[in-house]
């Protein structure tokens, strides 16, 4: 579909709030850019979630939901700071936990983005932490509290849904 076709078919179902998602958008940087800038126009709320192994460019008007992969993932060698530059308060950092290391490096991340006042979510590896567990890990550390960090859980997977 070109830019022009998205925005249309988004008019005719008749939604405010879009979220655009992947495969991973910003290898369609331009493309997104166009889409983006025609449904800003038309007054529409965006979101694009991004896995943040890419650079978030500041001149696309959204609110961006960029993932950090920790050291579990095997992707932690493709995460920059600087990929984030840009982020602020409109923005989400996702980080999904699998193990303690991966939650030091998510608070490390944390430290180094919360003067940039985006929001924070935690989510437990759906096989691998219990988010009992991940709770407790987050409601020792002050600094998520003060942040108003979120649990994020993967429903879909709860109830079976991939």
């Amino acid at each position: 579909m070109t830019s022009e076709e998205v925005i249309e078919e988004v008019g005719r179902l008749g939604n405010h709030n879009i979220t655009i998602t992947g495969g991973e958008p910003l290898y369609q940087e331009q493309a997104l850019k166009n889409v983006t800038a025609g449904l800003e126009d038309k007054g529409y709320a965006i979101s694009v979630e991004t896995n943040g192994a890419l650079y978030l460019p500041p001149n696309i008007n959204v609110s961006w939901v960029a993932d950090w992969k920790g050291p579990s993932s095997g992707m932690r060698f493709q995460m920059e700071l600087d990929n984030f530059l840009h982020i602020s308060e409109k923005d989400f950092v996702k980080f999904v936990i699998e193990d303690e290391e991966d939650f030091s490096d998510a608070l490390e991340v944390v430290r180094a983005l919360s003067h940039r006042g985006c929001k924070f979510a935690f989510s437990p590896s759906f096989e691998s932490l219990g988010p009992v567990d991940l709770v407790s890990w987050m409601q020792q550390e002050k600094q998520l509290k003060d942040l108003g960090a979120i649990l994020s859980w993967q429903i879909h997977k709860l109830i079976n849904v991939q």
